[in-house]
């Protein structure tokens, strides 16, 4: 089986769409097999011809495969595959904090501060449970609910009994009204604790810094939490933590049943508020997860973006929350799975806003440009030129710190996802 890569310039960007047939032969190959022989028989001489061809149209195909990255899909390839719906039935365990005769100081400070280290979570745990009744994981599931109602404790070994008071980063005194603003709703919402002055043994403060999200002005308070030797995420265990994301490669397939369809494709996606600051950390682990805003110490009581564990916790609760939307909320008349969806958000009382909730043709998905028409993914020119202009960068020089190689891999690797060449 041959491969053709289409190219489709439009004004809005260039998209990639893989499509393959039956009918091309191997670049440069003109050779013609007789397979008509008397008596039936076929000559040695013609299944060599036979099994070079097979073999050449094997390499050419899979030397244009491995640079596909999966982005190539017959009309005869199996349905889709997303971790996400499946991962929840095989997935193992998570696991429970230490118990406190390993941890003393995590018995001391509470005691000493017992309205400061509490379990916040707005997930209706009861009703969550009771829609899982009939999974097939029962130890996965009643860890999440653990979880849930006690707390997470991210995978990590049990930091030292050290007092840590890390200052914040420079880009924080540039702006304090960021800091405050974010601290007053944190408060409020009942994710940070009450202000308190003295730290205790064990306690550990990480720096804050500020950032902006692609394309946004908009600055949000963010914790670094590898800063430091050690640091909270070099405790953590990256194997334990690892997460599967689905990529696009494994959305494909399901796009490709549409032309079969007698209904128009309409894409969408959902997201909730606040993802992982719903997941409440363990008691024990909220005295080393302590910030510092104008003079006075907070404990965050729930997992933040700076956590390395946080991927791991979100992703462990919301399979979970996608096992139920498919396998509990079947028969239930909705005019969008999308809606559907957000009435199981609602039901397990999980925060959403609308303008997250987005549906077209065309969609914005994990940075690339999905079109439910041209059933292909691509990247605007913009992303392009920056992701080109990093590499020629990196390139540039000889040698890099090792934050600067995952960096760039990491970018290099979502970009081929709508770029599969060689």
């Amino acid at each position: 089986m041959g491969s053709a890569l289409i190219h489709a310039d439009t004004d809005e960007f260039t998209e990639c769409a893989m499509l393959s047939t039956a009918t091309n032969n191997t670049p440069g190959n003109s050779t013609a097999i007789n397979c008509s022989q008397p008596n039936g028989a076929i000559k040695a001489s013609v299944l060599a011809d036979m099994n070079k061809i097979l073999t050449d149209h094997h390499a050419v195909n899979f030397g244009l495969q491995k640079y596909r990255h999966g982005l190539e899909w017959d009309w005869a390839h199996p349905r889709g595959y997303l971790v996400a719906i499946k991962d929840s039935i095989t997935a193992q365990p998570l696991p429970k904090a230490p118990p406190l005769t390993e941890d003393k100081c995590a018995a001391y400070a509470p005691r000493q501060y017992p309205d400061t280290f509490k379990v916040v979570c707005p997930v209706d745990i009861p009703i969550f449970q009771h829609l899982l009744a009939k999974h097939p994981n029962r130890p996965f599931v009643d860890s999440v609910v653990h979880g849930l109602t006690h707390g997470f404790w991210p995978m990590a070994s049990i930091p030292s009994d050290e007092v840590v008071d890390h200052p914040n980063h420079k880009v924080c005194y540039e702006h304090p009204e960021v800091l405050t603003t974010t601290r007053d709703e944190e408060v409020a919402a009942g994710r940070f604790s009450s202000p308190f002055h003295h730290l205790l043994p064990g306690m550990k403060v990480s720096p804050l810094l500020l950032a902006s999200k692609p394309g946004s002005n908009k600055l949000c308070m963010c914790t670094n939490m590898s800063f430091g030797q050690p640091s909270l995420n070099d405790l953590i265990d990256k194997d334990k933590a690892h997460v599967s994301y689905s990529p696009l490669a494994t959305f494909g397939p399901y796009m490709k049943e549409v032309p079969f369809a007698a209904a128009l494709l309409i894409l969408w996606k959902s997201d909730v508020a606040w993802a992982y600051q719903n997941m409440p950390m363990h008691p024990q682990w909220q005295i080393r997860q302590i910030i510092k805003i104008a003079n006075l110490y907070y404990g965050d009581r729930c997992t933040n973006f700076g956590l390395a564990a946080s991927p791991k916790i979100w992703c462990s609760f919301f399979s979970l929350v996608l096992w139920i939307a498919i396998n509990r909320l079947r028969g239930v008349k909705m005019l969008l799975n999308q809606a559907l969806l957000l009435l199981l958000f609602d039901t397990i009382n999980l925060p959403w806003v609308w303008k997250k909730q987005l549906s077209g043709q065309q969609l914005k998905i994990i940075g690339h440009y999905v079109n439910a028409v041209r059933l292909s993914f691509s990247l605007s020119p913009e992303k392009k030129a920056a992701l080109d202009k990093n590499l020629q960068t990196f390139t540039a020089q000889t040698a890099h710190r090792l934050r600067v190689w995952q960096s760039t891999l990491g970018w290099a690797s979502w970009g081929l996802n709508a770029i599969p060449y060689g």
